[in-house]
C-alpha cells in the first residue's frame, strides 16, 4: 500500500480542528474553495484512518447537501468521495441509499465534470457497493461526449466511448454496426492510454474496421507492455 502523505494528514487534521475559525470569520472560506482544499489531498483519501474521513464528510456535508447539491456540486463530489472510502449507506427519503452513489451522481446531474467521470467509471467497472445499480449507457455516453467537447482528460474519456462504441453499450441494436466499429477505432486512436491501445490491437489482431494484422496487434501490445 502507497504510504499516506503525512504533510496532507496533518494539513486537514489542522483544517478540521479550525472548523469553528473558519465558519465564524467573516473572511471565512466559500463552499466551493472548501471542497478545492479537500479535493488537493484526494488521492490520499484511500490512506486516512476512518475517524479521519468522519471527520471531513461531517465538515464539507452542509456544502455538499446545499440544495441537494446543486449550489456546489464540487462539495457533493467530495462527499462522495469520502463515503467511497468507507462504504457507507444510509436512510434517504425512506430508503437505504450508498452515500457515495448518491452523491457522485447529484454532482455529476449538476454537470461537475469529475464527478461526470467518476461516477460513470465506476458504473462500468461496478465499483460501488450496491452491484445493482440501473445503468443507462446512454446517459453515460452523452456525459463522455460532453467532456470531450469540453477537453476535460480526454484520453480516458477516448477510451471510455471507444469501449461504449466497440461493445454497442448505447444503443438497443442486437449487434455493433460497421459505424460503431470505426467510431470505436478513432476513439481508442485519439487516446495514448494503455487500454485503448491494448483494444486497438485486437482490432488490428481480428481486422475490426481494418485488414487483420497479427503481427502490428501483436507489436502493439508489446510496446504497450
Amino acid at each position: 500500500m502507497k504510504k499516506p502523505n503525512i504533510l496532507g494528514v496533518l494539513f486537514i487534521a489542522l483544517f478540521v480542528t479550525h472548523l469553528g475559525w473558519a465558519q465564524g470569520s467573516t473572511t471565512g472560506l466559500t463552499c466551493s474553495q472548501k471542497a478545492e482544499e479537500l479535493l488537493k489531498f484526494k488521492h490520499d483519501f484511500k490512506n486516512y484512518p476512518p475517524a479521519l474521513i468522519d471527520k471531513l464528510i461531517a465538515y464539507i456535508t452542509p456544502c455538499a447537501e446545499e440544495a441537494y447539491g446543486r449550489t456546489t456540486p464540487s462539495a457533493a463530489y467530495v462527499k462522495g468521495l469520502l463515503h467511497f472510502q468507507k462504504g457507507d449507506f444510509a436512510f434517504h427519503l425512506t430508503q437505504n441509499k450508498e452515500m457515495s452513489h448518491l452523491h457522485l451522481f447529484r454532482a455529476a446531474i449538476y454537470k461537475y465534470p469529475p464527478a461526470m467521470l467518476t461516477h460513470s467509471i465506476n458504473l462500468l467497472t461496478d465499483s460501488y457497493v450496491f452491484k445493482n445499480h440501473p445503468i443507462n449507457y446512454r446517459s453515460i455516453e452523452k456525459d463522455l461526449e460532453s467532456l470531450l467537447v469540453q477537453g476535460y482528460r480526454t484520453d480516458i474519456v477516448h477510451y471510455l466511448l471507444g469501449y461504449l462504441k466497440l461493445k454497442n453499450l448505447a444503443t438497443n441494436e442486437d449487434f455493433t454496426s460497421a459505424t460503431k466499429i470505426n467510431e470505436a477505432k478513432t476513439h481508442f486512436e485519439s487516446s495514448t492510454h494503455p487500454m485503448a491501445k491494448h483494444w486497438l490491437s485486437i482490432m488490428h489482431y481480428f481486422g475490426y474496421g481494418m485488414p487483420a494484422s497479427r503481427s502490428t496487434a501483436l507489436h502493439m501490445l508489446t510496446e504497450n507492455g
